[in-house]
């Protein structure tokens, strides 16, 4: 009987077991089965992205594409600003680029690239470009004109003396400091003269020197630097004077200003200086047209003669000697004038 009870027990236990063991794979088949009937699937989860194609580059990372149009120069079509800066930076095209900063490095690489397309002044050209005068190096020239042209002071610590003090001057555009920084009349001038070379600028920037004779040859380094007379005018020392007036009149090869040479100890002495300028105007510029003009005959012969060079004058000088006076010269003149042009 017991042994009846127990195998009972056992079966029903069994049984209990199995039931528990079968539902949980009956209810897994029917989740495939639903999962399959919607239409889905769990490994689409893990699918590979989509392909980025443009041009010549394809890839699933945006970035990489960016980096291979930036490689094939195709800037527009570059998603990332960065880059595409990059781009239009490499292809020096400044005003496309987005960040300003970046703008300005290739605006200024641009300009240094067109001073090296200079055949001169380039250092200058740099200095201009880049904001920075030791580009100039030691050249004091350079230097100056750097800063006349950008009103820098701080170019003109690569300087010393009166040529520091005059670039100073040059950058406020303030002759006054060549007064204000130096105690001599002797570097005073030479300061004048600097500013004056350098800002074109004269007026009677010389006038407050104390010393006649600095204040003479101020006059007149100011009237060469800046190619005008006026202040030769203001020159009482009759060598200085005619000499101050000489040299402008070459410099603009214009005979004329050799008449405005004052009268001295005589006649004669003045008019011998008019010639003697008249004769280096012309032939500094082989200008024979102005011999007629020189009074002495020994002075107007030479002039002719030094002015009619080979492959120096022109048709147009030869056209305006006197044919009815100078005959002679006029027939010589066109004869180089043809000698050149065959």
């Amino acid at each position: 009987m017991i042994r009846k009870v127990l195998i009972f027990t056992a079966l029903i236990f069994g049984l209990i077991i199995l039931a528990g063991c079968t539902q949980p794979v009956e209810e897994a088949h029917e989740t495939y089965a639903e999962n399959k009937t919607n239409g889905t699937n769990i490994t689409n989860e893990t699918s590979a992205l989509p392909i980025i194609t443009i041009g010549p580059c394809n890839s699933t990372d945006r970035r990489e594409v960016d980096m291979c149009l930036l490689n094939n120069s195709m800037c527009a079509d570059i998603a990332s600003d960065d880059v595409r800066d990059e781009c239009y930076y490499n292809g020096l095209n400044c005003t496309a680029i987005h960040n300003e900063s970046f703008k300005s490095e290739c605006e200024i690489k641009v300009k240094l690239m067109e001073c090296e397309m200079q055949s001169e002044d380039i250092n200058l050209c740099k200095a201009l470009a880049t904001h920075d005068p030791l580009h100039c190096g030691a050249n004091a020239d350079c230097v100056l004109r750097y800063a006349n042209k950008s009103g820098d002071e701080t170019a003109c610590r690569l300087l010393s003396d009166y040529s520091a003090t005059a670039c100073r001057a040059v950058a406020a555009n303030d002759y006054g400091m060549c007064y204000s920084e130096l105690q001599y009349d002797a570097t005073k001038k030479e300061c004048l003269k600097l500013f004056a070379q350098y800002t074109g600028k004269d007026g009677n920037i010389c006038n407050n020197i104390s010393s006649h004779s600095y204040k003479e040859d101020c006059y007149k380094g100011v009237a060469e630097a800046t190619a005008d007379y006026s202040n030769c005018l203001l020159i009482e020392t009759y060598n200085l004077h005619k000499e101050c007036l000489l040299n402008v009149a070459v410099q603009t090869a214009d005979h004329t200003i050799c008449n405005l040479t004052r009268l001295a100890y005589s006649t004669a002495v003045r008019n011998q200086d008019v010639n003697f300028c008249m004769t280096m105007v012309a032939t500094a510029h082989y200008k024979p047209q102005y011999c007629q003009d020189v009074y002495d005959a020994k002075y107007k012969w030479e002039c002719f003669g030094n002015s009619i060079v080979d492959g120096k004058v022109k048709k147009e000088d030869c056209d305006q000697i006197d044919k009815a006076l100078y005959k002679e010269w006029s027939e010589e003149c066109y004869k180089r004038v043809a000698e050149t042009e065959t």
